[in-house]
């Protein structure tokens, strides 16, 4: 397995885990590579919006930080659950939290690297 699918596999674990700590027992995940991005979207059902809804989208829409991928790669699923969604943003190029209905859906796409 790359590298780049490794990074999804990480990301994709961190977003579930914000779903599991809300109790979203049953979610669906869903992987897209193309040939200049990769995205994560993770879908589930609950009654009740989180609490930390804005903070979750607010962390992800922070600016990537190149450089320092390899660190928060390996930093990734450690046990301070903010600390994830911080560094999440800090990986992600774009990020998309949506709630409707009953339905929490979070999508984070990365550009892939040069091949």
């Amino acid at each position: 397995m790359d590298k780049e699918k490794r990074q999804a596999l990480k990301i994709a674990a961190e977003i579930m885990r914000y779903f599991l700590d809300h109790q979203i027992e049953q979610m669906k995940v869903d992987f897209d590579f193309s040939d200049r991005a990769y995205f994560v979207t993770v879908t589930g059902e609950t009654p009740e919006k989180p609490h930390d809804l804005a903070q979750l989208d607010a962390a992800l829409k922070d600016n990537r930080q190149p450089e320092l991928d390899e660190y928060y790669h390996d930093l990734l699923g450690s046990d301070s659950k903010d600390q994830g969604y911080h560094l999440l943003g800090a990986m992600v190029d774009t990020a998309d939290v949506d709630y409707a209905g009953t339905t929490l859906s979070v999508r984070v796409g990365r550009n892939r690297s040069k091949r």
